[in-house]
């Protein structure tokens, strides 16, 4: 992964970095696009019950989170399963942001 920017403004460093970038079949969007959900899902969850473990209650912010991500997922399956439907590529593309604060 290439860095696209990365910039010091007084002390803060910031990098931007493509993790995904190309065009793809829904077959390979599905899988690429589930994959990273069902690991940010799973990796909330593990999060979660950790909470829940050391603490006896769950995060109502990460209890969101996952909500949120499983909703986008739908979404996500949604679009893809359309564009296969209609015999047509998709072009994906995510990029991560990194900053101190």
């Amino acid at each position: 992964m290439i860095a696209l920017k990365e910039k010091k403004i007084q002390g803060v460093e910031k990098g931007t970095y493509d993790l995904i970038k190309g065009e793809f079949s829904p077959t390979e969007a599905s899988e690429i696009v589930n994959d990273l959900f069902t690991k940010k899902i799973n990796f909330n969850e593990v999060k979660n019950f950790s909470q829940l473990i050391r603490f006896g209650s769950k995060d109502p912010v990460i209890v969101q989170r996952i909500s949120e991500l499983k909703l986008s997922q739908q979404n996500a399956r949604e679009l893809i399963n359309e564009a296969k439907d209609n015999g047509k590529k998709l072009r994906v593309s995510s990029t991560i942001s990194i900053e101190f604060i």
